[in-house]
């Protein structure tokens, strides 16, 4: 888990095991502009509203289909008589309507830190679970300090170095094959700072991640059914039956693994797969 402004709003910040879910006009168009020009005559009736929020006719989307185009001239838009407002432009009023509403916890309530509630610097998206079920009103630490280093609008936090995460079979002498075997494996935490284990205990991780044990243990066969040195044959393999594919040593890794797609994604679980691949490295 990475700090704030290191992570895209794709995860929870907290247990990067739920996505944040994302919706309105703007998962599919640029801006307004495009929306009023290229969206077929459903989208233009589910998106545009009215001033009082409901969707227009599909007579009034027509009007606007036919008076396109608006690109640099959204004022042609807010003329059209589809509906009337003193109070809001048309163009605004799709700009407002079903924007993405994910859940931002404050670090510090709003009860207890009614100053500093509001402050960008304490929101942090998460999901419901971490949000409301787990954390609540809770504050992350006993005194300011610890409450810096738990946070992850901090520039003290540091939970991606202060935590690993690892596969831990319970009998070291049989780790093959773990997925028909996920009883005789656990998702284990090790600490480098434990100030961390208050963040991992607060939301439940150790729980949460073995409950998903089986995003863990299918990284944990691939790694052993795929060692370098078969990495390495496979590569030979590709460059001989086809010199022309650029099947380089690192790519048959990332095809397998994933590791890059994961952190450069921000997928759900990316940390935990990204340590679980730096502990076969070593």
């Amino acid at each position: 888990m990475r700090r704030a402004d290191k992570l895209k709003i794709h995860t929870c910040h907290y247990c990067e095991i739920s996505y944040i879910n994302a919706y309105g006009y703007k998962m599919l168009f640029q801006n307004v502009e495009e929306l009023l020009d290229k969206a077929s005559l459903e989208d233009l009736a589910y998106f545009i509203p009215k001033a009082d929020g409901q969707p227009i006719s599909l007579k009034s989307a027509k009007t606007v289909m036919k008076n396109r185009p608006y690109s640099g001239n959204l004022g042609k838009f807010d003329a059209l008589s589809i509906w009337q407002s003193s109070v809001i432009k048309k163009s605004q009023q799709v700009e407002n309507h079903k924007r993405n509403h994910y859940d931002l916890d404050h670090v510090l309530s709003k009860s207890r830190c009614p100053i500093v509630g509001l402050s960008l610097f304490n929101f942090v998206p998460s999901c419901p679970i971490c949000n409301e079920r787990l954390k609540g009103t809770g504050v992350l630490g006993k005194d300011a300090t610890e409450m810096s280093s738990l946070s992850p609008t901090s520039s003290t936090y540091n939970f991606d170095n202060s935590v690993e995460i690892s596969v831990t079979p319970k009998d070291t002498f049989a780790i093959l094959n773990s997925q028909a075997r996920p009883d005789d494996f656990k998702i284990t935490f090790h600490y480098n700072n434990p100030l961390y284990q208050k963040s991992v205990d607060m939301f439940h991780l150790r729980e949460r991640y073995n409950y998903h044990k089986g995003e863990a243990l299918r990284l944990f066969d691939l790694l052993q059914d795929y060692s370098p040195a078969q990495i390495k044959m496979l590569h030979n393999v590709f460059a001989k039956s086809d010199p022309d594919t650029c099947y380089t040593e690192e790519k048959i890794k990332e095809d397998l693994f994933g590791e890059k797609f994961m952190s450069d994604n921000n997928r759900c679980f990316a940390k935990m797969k990204k340590d679980i691949i730096k502990g076969f490295k070593k």
